[in-house]
């Protein structure tokens, strides 16, 4: 039987948002913010270096969408140009890719910990000196943990390892505690 690992887990992630910027050049820029107030705040410190905004301007751009007659200072007649914004910034709300992202990882983490903790059950057992028999009921046994521990739930592991009745051989209490100890040195903290 395989176990599915169920994740209801209380992992903290603030909105992510994503800012994409493609600047008078055609290059583009890629930047991550913890709020959509800091992505805001970050445009506004930096768009000059990206390019001109909309509006209307006094020299020529090119590609104006029309023009006006207007005043400078000195009450001279120029002409304005109605000039298009010279970079592009699109804004996207990422959290949930981001949230993903972490699980799969902190996923990934602990079923490479149910593995390395499955080869330290194993060196455990071997140290006894178990008998063909022995190893036969020892699978059995530790059939339902390491199944657990290869789908990567690890807590969930531990209770059951911790249900498990001592016989003294092959489920000793001492058995027990070291491996619940070498699953909490490497399993994942959710956070």
């Amino acid at each position: 039987m395989k176990y599915i690992l169920l994740l209801l887990l209380p992992i903290n992630l603030y909105a992510v948002t994503l800012l994409e910027i493609i600047n008078k050049d055609g290059q583009a820029l890629s930047k991550k913010f913890e709020t959509e107030e800091q992505a805001d705040a970050y445009v506004i410190a930096n768009k000059h270096n990206w390019g001109i905004d909309a509006g209307w301007y006094r020299e020529r751009c090119d590609n104006y969408i029309s023009t006006r007659g207007a005043m400078d200072e000195l009450d001279v007649p120029v002409i304005e140009y109605n000039c298009p914004a010279t970079y592009s910034i699109s804004k996207s709300d990422i959290t949930q890719q981001e949230l993903f992202k972490k699980i799969k990882g902190l996923a990934s983490q602990n079923i490479a910990c149910g593995e390395s903790v499955k080869a330290f059950v194993g060196a455990i057992n071997i140290t006894k000196g178990l008998t063909n028999t022995q190893i036969s009921q020892m699978i059995q046994t530790y059939s339902t943990v390491n199944e657990l521990l290869s789908g990567g739930a690890l807590d969930t592991a531990i209770e059951t390892l911790q249900a498990m009745s001592a016989d003294g051989v092959l489920v000793t209490e001492t058995d027990k505690a070291l491996i619940v100890a070498e699953i909490n040195k490497c399993k994942a903290v959710w956070e």
